[in-house]
């Protein structure tokens, strides 16, 4: 709790490195928010220069413990880093786990990147699967997507009646 007051200023000054302080007494007993809250503190700078390696470290500490939203974001990393293999098991690990049923608005995120990701490998078949799921939970962009793979027969043949309705899909949002 005393990490969190500095890191977000809650009845105090804000204060990151005393966050950090706070947060590494805390990770050392093993506190998976703790880890997940001092990788984003690395990950964006906010102890005065970013460290994605330590975020990615903490990431990986909280997320093999099961933690969601570490998960998700080792997925993002990888994908900014273009390594996809990688991404796509964190994600896939992120899609089965139960939090990510808590938290649809992620999940559905998480679908779409891998489906963005399958596209790139060129495994339409997949891409399509997952684009559909994250389209299934209201994700406009998947919409669009499956527009675009109707349009051009990318793991679906053409269906331009089709493209249409997931394009207007996608614009409704």
């Amino acid at each position: 709790k005393i990490a969190k007051m500095y890191q977000k200023g809650i009845g105090i000054k804000q204060d990151y490195i005393e966050a950090v302080r706070w947060y590494t007494k805390a990770v050392r007993r093993g506190d998976v928010k703790a880890q997940y809250n001092l990788a984003k503190i690395y990950q964006n700078g906010w102890v005065g220069y970013e460290d994605e390696d330590k975020a990615l470290d903490y990431y990986e500490k909280a997320a093999s413990q099961g933690f969601f939203k570490a998960q998700f974001e080792i997925g993002m990393v990888y994908q900014k880093r273009e390594h996809y293999e990688e991404a796509i098991k964190w994600y896939s690990l992120a899609t089965e786990n139960i939090d990510a049923v808590k938290n649809n608005k992620k999940l559905a995120q998480v679908q779409f990147n891998l489906g963005l990701l399958y596209e790139k490998q060129e495994n339409y078949d997949k891409a399509f699967q997952y684009y559909e799921k994250a389209a299934s939970q209201g994700y406009a962009s998947a919409n669009t997507k499956l527009g675009w793979m109707y349009q051009h027969g990318k793991g679906v043949e053409i269906n331009m009646e089709k493209a249409l309705e997931y394009y207007s899909k996608g614009a409704q949002f």
